[in-house]
């Protein structure tokens, strides 16, 4: 019986917590998009993954990731992290919640997107189910 969405990205989540890029790729299919529009940009491939969260990770120190939530809506997963860090260079702290709308289509993590917080992404969710 194949992994449900809802397996696969918390598989994914929790191997990319953990630094475990094989694993954390090993779901994401090869053109899969990764949209940070806010702060960083747009991202593409699993390459293109990697090279974001490690770019991320590169410019804060004592960084700590916690998954908070799943919610599976399907297709689409929403993933809710807690992140608390402390920039490398300017010594500022971050303390944020974040929430991401992770699409699968065959098994497969085809997009993932990030909003400021878990309502924006449910709404994202709910819009994107009514254009379906």
């Amino acid at each position: 019986m194949p992994d449900s969405n809802l397996e696969i990205v918390r598989r994914a989540v929790q191997a990319i917590i953990a630094g475990n890029w094989r694993a954390a790729l090993a779901d994401l299919d090869t053109g899969v998009e990764l949209d940070q529009s806010r702060p960083s940009g747009v991202y593409r491939g699993r390459a293109g993954v990697q090279e974001a969260i490690e770019r991320w990770s590169e410019v804060w120190v004592d960084r700590r990731v916690q998954a908070e939530e799943f919610i599976d809506a399907g297709d689409q997963i929403v993933v809710v992290t807690h992140e608390s860090a402390k920039s490398a260079r300017t010594g500022v702290a971050l303390d944020r919640r974040i929430a991401e709308v992770w699409t699968l289509d065959g098994g497969k993590v085809v997009a993932i997107r990030t909003y400021p917080g878990r309502d924006a992404a449910l709404e994202a969710v709910a819009a994107a189910h009514e254009r379906s």
